[in-house]
């Protein structure tokens, strides 16, 4: 495949985002393993598209996401026993990529929009006790950058599964990152008429 800058950028905040997870998910604030779980999942997905496309510039955030996805779930200290089947879905997946590759595209979209909307369990765990939503807001912007990168990496080099889930992915994290500010606003405020 064809190297390009873009390529080195995409790779770049692909490995930053998901190394900037860990000091979140050790700080105590994260209410649960599944979006890191998640993380791990789909990075391990990727990897077997990206040793099957031999696309370095795929691999390498990958391999760093399964790294830091293991480290956050670490971290979080709340692992529950199902956790486990989800993983041992993912690596049969990745055994079995190479024998289904067109329905295999399809996976990597799902897996993605699941990466996405993990976050969304926080919010209505929030939600359900009235705090504020404690989020990492580094994680959030190289997200929102890292995602519209991938979208015109997959554009350029014309691989359409990378571009149509990142930009599922831009969609939500961009709708979530709304919800967040509006109701962490609205929580506060709330605070400030109680005080």
């Amino acid at each position: 495949m064809k190297m390009s800058w873009l390529g080195y950028v995409a790779s770049s905040l692909a490995s930053l985002l998901n190394m900037s997870q860990v000091p979140f998910a050790f700080s105590g604030k994260a209410t649960t393993a599944l979006p890191y779980l998640n993380t791990l999942c789909v990075c391990v997905l990727w990897l077997a598209y990206a040793i099957d496309h031999k696309d370095l510039f795929i691999y390498v955030p990958n391999a760093f996401g399964i790294m830091s996805g293991l480290i956050c779930i670490i971290g979080t200290n709340n692992i529950v026993w199902w956790h486990s089947c989800i993983l041992l879905v993912a690596f049969f997946l990745f055994y079995i990529s190479d024998q289904i590759p067109n329905v295999y595209q399809y996976i990597l979209i799902v897996a993605g929009i699941c990466l996405f909307i993990a976050p969304v369990y926080d919010i209505v765990e929030c939600w359900k006790r009235r705090v504020v939503i404690q989020t990492s807001w580094l994680f959030v912007v190289v997200s929102i950058v890292n995602t519209a990168v991938w979208i015109a990496y997959g554009v350029y080099h014309r691989l359409w599964t990378v571009w149509l889930s990142n930009a599922i992915g831009l969609t939500l994290i961009t709708i979530q990152t709304i919800v967040i500010l509006i109701y962490n606003l609205m929580i506060r405020k709330r605070y400030v008429e109680m005080c």
